[in-house]
């Protein structure tokens, strides 16, 4: 009986998780067109330089900064499958940047490419991103572009050059 009932919720599963995630891409792009606003599109180039070093460089990235209810401020990339969590703004701010710089660079070292970090968040990330937006009128945004071009010991390589808008913060 126990397992009748562990294979129904597997195949349930099966049968339902494409069609949530289906559902959610429509909701988004309906969300999207309720949200008025103009977005700079989010671009990523990796490229040998001369002296043998890859340069990575994201343009535009857009990442969410929120209060969740464990007391923790949430930095959620949105163009990119990161996430970095502190007690407070500036820190998930830093932890974001310099987590993410690292991440693109062991994947680069790992992978060979970084199209496994510079995947879009899940649509439910960016509906609840519009309605906070929406709610906050108008929104707050904070540009930030690292200038750090420095060489990475450990992987020989440069630090990626990020132009970043943090959403949400408070002033």
């Amino acid at each position: 009986m126990r397992n009748e009932g562990n294979a129904l919720r597997s195949v349930a599963e099966l049968i339902y998780r494409p069609m949530n995630r289906k559902l959610a891409a429509l909701l988004n792009w309906l969300d999207a067109l309720r949200t008025p606003m103009e977005f700079e599109r989010f671009e990523w180039f990796v490229q040998k330089d001369s002296a043998g070093y890859t340069q990575i460089e994201l343009r535009n990235l857009k990442v969410w900064v929120y209060f969740d209810q464990r007391r923790y401020w949430i930095a959620q990339g949105l163009d990119v499958g990161y996430v970095a969590a502190a007690k407070d703004v500036e820190a998930a701010k830093q932890k974001f940047v310099r987590g993410l710089a690292t991440t693109l660079l062991l994947n680069l070292e790992k992978h060979g490419t970084i199209e496994h970090v510079v995947r879009a968040a899940p649509p439910e990330i960016w509906m609840d991103w519009r309605r906070a937006l929406r709610a906050a009128n108008p929104p707050v945004l904070k540009r930030v572009v690292s200038e750090h071009q420095d060489i990475v010991p450990g992987l020989r390589a440069p630090v990626p050059k990020l132009e970043l808008s943090f959403y949400g913060c408070p002033a």
